[in-house]
């Protein structure tokens, strides 16, 4: 790590960030501390948390407030409140609960529903987001049909877990229609976030009952690691008449109705 990357770390988050370096030379597994402008956060000193959090935080990856198309976000998300809905963020990759945290207090009236496969990093995502009344944790993965997934991948850190379809999985898919469901009549999808290693060309296969709803889609494709699955394509094929219009936020892809 670079000395000019811990002082902007230092400047973002306070000095309590970079000095999680000592505690893992220590042999500290888990950091426990308060970033500035986040709060309370637990960190595992050995995986990629940090960099999650600095993605969400710091380089600001899900921020559309600088943009010309925030006041059209802000204006749906209003538009959903003042008509009695409940706004939905889907936010599928959850993670350790960088992305969610993130979302619960911008879109404080929203409901959060945060899906990861993992069950340890649900539960940091758990512990990182108990302040957060307005999130719902999902143990599965996102898919376009229901069914199961193995769970592979990961030596490149948690955020690299990868799931696959298989009959002999151990972990359920959900989908969009189930989750937009068990939130009820009022629940209207306003944000879908999607990072989910590749496994966005299943998610957006059977895209076509909801994909004519959200007014902001978040995806982080995945074409430059899987070369030759075309993991994107069923994504293309899904936006292509949606009038979205489409920003690069940082590894993300943004669509803006």
């Amino acid at each position: 790590m670079k000395l000019g990357e811990l002082f902007r770390d230092a400047r973002r988050f306070g000095v309590a960030f970079p000095m999680r370096h000592l505690r893992r030379l220590a042999g500290q597994r888990e950091y426990m501390t308060t970033l500035r402008g986040v709060g309370p956060v637990t960190l595992r000193l050995d995986n990629s948390d940090a960099d999650v959090f600095r993605q969400v935080f710091r380089y600001r990856e899900y921020d559309l407030k600088g943009t010309g198309q925030w006041p059209r976000v802000q204006a749906a998300y209003e538009a959903l409140l003042a008509a009695g809905k409940r706004p939905i963020i889907i936010d599928a990759g959850a993670n350790v609960g960088a992305s969610t945290l993130y979302f619960a207090t911008t879109y404080p009236e929203a409901i959060v529903v945060a899906i990861e496969p993992d069950a340890e990093n649900l539960e940091l995502c758990r512990r990182n987001t108990r302040s957060c009344p307005n999130v719902r944790l999902v143990e599965a993965g996102l898919g376009g049909e229901a069914g199961l997934v193995e769970l592979r991948g990961g030596e490149n850190g948690s955020w690299s877990i990868m799931t696959e379809r298989s009959t002999q999985g151990t972990t359920a898919l959900v989908t969009v229609p189930q989750l937009l469901q068990q939130e009820g009549d009022e629940a209207s999808l306003f944000l879908v976030k999607i990072d989910i290693e590749g496994f966005e060309s299943d998610v957006f296969e059977t895209a076509g009952e909801w994909i004519d709803l959200p007014a902001v889609l978040f995806i982080e494709m995945h074409d430059w690691m899987l070369p030759g699955s075309y993991t994107s394509a069923s994504v293309q094929r899904a936006v292509a008449t949606q009038g979205f219009e489409m920003l690069t936020i940082g590894e993300n892809t943004a669509f803006i109705r």
